[in-house]
This record gives C-alpha cells, structure tokens and sequence, in this order.
C-alpha cells in the first residue's frame, strides 16, 4: 500500500492516540503532533514529536502545507476541534478524512473533510 502522505495530529492526549492508530493502519506517516501548551513543545508523544500549533504554521505557507502534508484535528473538545477545523479550512490546510479498515460505512454516507471513523464504528 502506497502512503496517502505526511500528517500532523492537531492535539496530543488520549484521542489523538486513537487518530494516531487510525492514521497509521490506512497507510499515513505521522510525523508531529500540534499542541497549544508549550510545556508539550519538543516532547516525543505517540513516537513523534510535539510543537505548538504557531510555530508549524510560521513556517509553511499554505501551499507547502498541501498533500503529501495534511492536518487532522485530534482534539476531544467539540468546540475546540471545530474551531481548529475552521482554522485550517480558512487557510486552505488539506484535511483529510481517516477511516478505520474495520470500520463499516455505508457507500451512502456522505463524510466531510475531517471525519475521522474509529475502529468497529458503524456509519
């Protein structure tokens, strides 16, 4: 199987473990996770490194932050990660969709941009 790509996790705590998995079972090389707390920043965490979500976005224009470089929002919050969704919409960040391979979805279902399917889940 064939990488879809690099991708960073938006978030390091316990659901960013379980993205994490999903993003390495479909083939994703997660290569950091962002964190907003600075006392995170350099940390390894999952087996990648962690940085502030600032500091990534200083560095990439949004058109170096494009396939194989994706962004998914591994935040437990609902607010929070739906405010860091519109973050990266608004600056045209690539937000894939993560599907677990045991995950049954029907061919009917209609997932957005950062929809992420976690393992046995049934949609």
């Amino acid at each position: 199987m064939s990488s879809p790509g690099r991708l960073l996790i938006w978030g390091a705590g316990g659901h960013a473990k379980v993205v994490a998995d999903v993003a390495r079972v479909t083939g994703w090389e997660v290569i950091g996770f962002l964190d907003d707390d600075p006392a995170k920043q350099g940390q390894v965490f999952y087996g990648a490194p962690v940085q502030v979500p600032r500091n990534v976005f200083s560095q990439f224009s949004p058109a170096e932050i494009s396939r194989p470089l994706s962004i998914v929002v591994a935040i437990g919050d609902n607010s929070t990660r739906e405010r860091c969704l519109v973050s990266l919409f608004d600056q045209q960040i690539p937000v894939p969709s993560l599907i677990d391979p045991s995950a049954r979805v029907s061919p009917t279902a209609v997932l957005g941009p950062g929809t992420i399917v976690m393992a046995g889940a049934v949609v």
